[in-house]
């Protein structure tokens, strides 16, 4: 059992932890934070001329990317998930087929860009 003054002294330093609390809460409620961005995970496009010199004219390298990409898609949508208000949930089989569809497109269309100024490039199937 504690003493008279045992509970004082504890009391005190429960109280001056509160008032450390409340100055920090304090503080914290008047400061400015910059917004928080997360990208870990997200890649930029780093596709030179030559890759995709390479993926028009190689068609393992072309299904590799293409296969990277679609990867690539499925993270990106976890890591959007996961930034957003919503809960963690599976990807769906039709999510994932829309991904992958847009994925393609977006290959093909950067592939036809290419081609478009390197029209010397011979695209093999």
């Amino acid at each position: 059992m504690l003493s008279h003054d045992d509970f004082g002294n504890a009391l005190r330093k429960l109280q001056g932890s509160m008032d450390n609390l409340a100055t920090s809460t304090i503080r914290a409620r008047k400061r400015e934070f910059a917004p928080v961005e997360i990208t870990t995970g997200r890649t930029e496009s780093s596709n030179r001329p030559d890759d995709y010199h390479l993926f028009c004219t190689d068609k393992q390298a072309r299904d590799a990317e293409f296969a990277r990409r679609k990867v690539a898609a499925v993270d990106n949508w976890y890591f959007d998930l996961a930034g957003s208000s919503q809960p963690m949930r599976e990807i769906t089989e039709v999510e994932t087929r829309s991904l992958h569809k847009r994925v393609e497109e977006l290959f093909v269309r950067e592939l036809n860009e290419y081609l478009y100024h390197y029209p010397e490039t011979e695209y093999k199937n």
